[in-house]
């Protein structure tokens, strides 16, 4: 007959489980809390370093990527860039080696102003944000932000599954196709 859990005794008798007994246990319990403490030590010592880079300029999230992508193929890299230049570019960011992309845009020009903030608009559409522009967007440039929003919502839109179809299929509205009355 099978031992129940019930059965089993506190002491060095076998697990129902397997041949587990007390003495692997409190074994396993002592090497592995000894090798956690370890863990935890170098944890913080990496915690520290990482800080004082840190504060000393270094962007840890591009650190960390350059250091696992240091292990990688061309190949691997190249598909990598290409993938990721593709997704910056649906999300109407800057891509490659744009003049605007190591320095400011010249904000002070109203037009470069403008369509920095329409460019922005986009984003926030196509992520789903922002259903007014932010606050630091000037008031001579909400307009902007807002057309490119509606720009980025239409195209996030027309992406999703059965949208083309469901366009198609829509019929104009009587306001969309009454005639106007010609002026007299």
């Amino acid at each position: 007959m099978a031992k129940n859990v019930t059965d089993a005794d506190d002491g060095g008798s076998a697990d129902v489980h397997g041949n587990v007994s007390h003495d692997t246990f409190l074994q396993a319990i002592s090497e592995i809390t000894n090798a956690q403490a370890k863990v935890d030590e170098a944890k913080a010592v990496l915690s520290k370093v990482r800080k004082k880079f840190k504060s000393e300029g270094i962007e840890l999230g591009l650190l960390d990527e350059a250091i696992k992508e240091a292990d990688w193929t061309r190949n691997e890299s190249r598909s990598k860039e290409q993938t990721r230049a593709r997704y910056r570019n649906w999300l109407n960011l800057p891509v490659g080696a744009q003049p605007d992309m190591f320095e400011p845009a010249d904000t002070s020009d109203p037009k470069v102003s403008e369509t920095e903030w329409e460019a922005r608009g986009v984003t926030a559409g196509l992520l789903g944000r922002d259903h007014e522009p932010p606050s630091e967007c000037p008031p001579e440039h909400h307009q902007a932000f807002l057309r490119g929003r509606l720009t980025g919502q239409t195209r996030l839109a027309e992406s999703m599954p059965g949208a083309k179809k469901a366009a198609a299929k829509a019929k104009p509205s009587k306001a969309q196709t009454a005639k106007e009355p010609e002026p007299a």
